[in-house]
């Protein structure tokens, strides 16, 4: 199997660097973790030197860790040895873990950006993962113009950000009520079956698998509008109270 991205860890790490190896399957992109993809029949060092030299992308991961992983030590020469000859530093990917001061990097990589991982935005960084280096693989809905949509209409959800990838998935499905004054679309969501403000950019029009949709009246668009008229008749009732 072709893997277009090695990325290397730290035992301690295995569980968030497994975690990102499977969101990134899911966009298509099949990363070499030695936990779950080393061949017992190779030579480690060997099979390690290979992989390094046919991946199109690098990731090292620091922790606490990482000091004390002689492995990651020997990534690093190869990794860096490979830049060296083929003058691609754009394609190893500095990633510290959960807390991790980003000082923590080793020095040749300081200079290189880095980005921060941790169990909160797994879903959007492989997705930025994606985005930066495969962005043939984004798909080509990315470079449509938009269209705002109007009340009652549906969305889908093409991008993740750390404020929703706890909530929703690429895909899920979305009910536009209205936009508020700073851009936010207010959405239902069938999913958590609650309101939820979203940003324009993480979502298109859904034109598809339509069936079977279904909205609550209290968050439909007349839903919206009884309450809304509700509200304004107590005020003006509460209003008139005060004066008298």
């Amino acid at each position: 199997m072709d893997h277009q991205i090695f990325i290397s860890y730290a035992s301690p790490d295995i569980d968030i660097i497994e975690n990102l190896k499977d969101h990134l399957k899911t966009h298509g992109i099949n990363a070499w973790v030695y936990s779950r993809d080393k061949t017992i029949a190779e030579d480690m060092w060997d099979e390690i030197i290979i992989k390094i030299s046919d991946s199109k992308v690098m990731i090292f991961s620091v922790s606490e860790s990482t000091v004390n992983a002689e492995g990651q030590s020997e990534e690093l020469k190869i990794i860096l040895s490979k830049i060296k000859e083929a003058d691609i530093s754009d394609k190893i990917l500095p990633v510290v873990l959960r807390d991790t001061e980003f000082s923590s990097l080793p020095a040749e990589l300081r200079k290189i950006n880095g980005e921060r991982l941790d169990i909160y935005n797994i879903k959007s960084f492989a997705r930025n993962i994606v985005k930066r280096f495969f962005p043939e693989l984004v798909g080509e809905y990315s470079n449509k113009e938009w269209h705002f949509p109007k009340p009652g209409d549906w969305l889908e959800i093409t991008e993740l950000d750390e404020q929703i990838e706890g909530y929703f998935d690429i895909g899920d499905s979305l009910y536009f009520r209205r936009i508020s004054p700073i851009g936010l679309f207010e959405c239902y969501s069938p999913k958590i079956n609650e309101l939820f403000w979203i940003f324009h950019e993480n979502v298109k029009p859904k034109i598809d698998n339509l069936e079977g949709l279904f909205v609550p009246w209290e968050f439909s668009i007349s839903g919206m509008v009884h309450f809304e008229r509700m509200g304004y008749r107590l005020y003006h009732e509460q209003q008139a109270a005060n004066n008298e």
